[in-house]
């Protein structure tokens, strides 16, 4: 792989609610949550994705990591705007640690309300004040970024993104992002798990999706590729992104990702992405499925 490839960080949603697709819905267990934050630890892993609207995943990842494993922490706000600066220290002493490696807003939404003003400075603030060191946001629509692009300076924007859903990067929007010097992670690489697995039966609500996702796996299986090293390699040779946030569901899956991640930085096959975009987005937006 010429360019620098993304490194990996680590979601946790699952750390404090239940999550995903296609695989049965469960809260991980505190001992597979003991598991798989040692194995990312030792596998190089620096990375954790979070938020305040995980559950309690925050005070699960501040009681449970390693002693000796160093991770940065990406956050995200509350719902509201309200003391987004005391939210902040609660989210640090929960997940004890000094400072978050970034604050985003969870919901851009809040950049583009009528307090949209009071919430940059108290971003603003929470930045001066060394809570985090970067201030950005999570959004999930082309016209969102464009908007809050237009009244907030940011560090770092994290977006979906994944062999459906290419948007961000058929548009130029990561690599805009990047030129500006602007960090870019992007999330639901496997979409929920439904690239990756077979979905549960009778979840009629995604079946249009979901059959993209099985032409997709097919395909692969074709060219003998893994679809998991597929979903990652395409994220992987997307310029302008620095990490890609992968979910897992306990530590098989995550030594199953960190196998095929290392085979995609050697992966040299030539494959044909664009075939399987999706341009419906109530396909391949998770909030839109029952």
């Amino acid at each position: 792989m010429s360019q620098m490839a993304p490194r990996l960080a680590l979601g946790t949603v699952q750390f404090g609610l239940p999550y995903g697709l296609a695989r049965p819905r469960h809260r991980m267990p505190a001992g597979e949550v003991d598991a798989v934050l040692a194995e990312a630890a030792s596998a190089g892993i620096d990375m954790l994705d979070t938020a305040a609207g995980y559950g309690d995943a925050e005070k699960v990842i501040g009681e449970r990591k390693p002693p000796a494993a160093r991770f940065d922490v990406v956050s995200k706000t509350a719902a509201g705007i309200d003391d987004t600066l005391g939210r902040a220290r609660q989210s640090c002493v929960a997940l004890r640690v000094d400072s978050l490696y970034a604050l985003l807003v969870h919901n851009s939404a809040d950049l583009l309300g009528g307090d949209s003003r009071k919430l940059l400075a108290m971003l603003d603030e929470v930045r001066a004040r060394g809570l985090a060191s970067r201030i950005g946001v999570s959004v999930y629509e082309l016209d969102e970024l464009d908007a809050v692009l237009q009244v907030a300076k940011l560090d770092l924007v994290q977006v979906p993104l994944n062999v459906l859903d290419q948007r961000f990067a058929a548009s130029g929007a990561i690599a805009r992002l990047a030129a500006a010097g602007i960090e870019v992670h992007v999330r639901s690489i496997f979409l929920q798990g439904l690239l990756v697995n077979p979905a549960e039966p009778g979840l009629a609500a995604v079946a249009p999706a979901g059959a993209r996702a099985k032409a997709f796996r097919h395909a692969m299986a074709r060219q003998d590729l893994d679809p998991v090293q597929a979903s990652l390699l395409y994220a992987m040779r997307q310029p302008g992104i620095s990490r890609v946030v992968i979910g897992v569901d306990g530590v098989g899956s995550l030594r199953q990702n960190l196998a095929a991640y290392a085979a995609a930085l050697q992966c040299t096959a030539a494959i044909d992405y664009a075939s399987f975009a999706v341009d419906d987005f109530s396909l391949i937006d998770p909030r839109r499925w029952n």
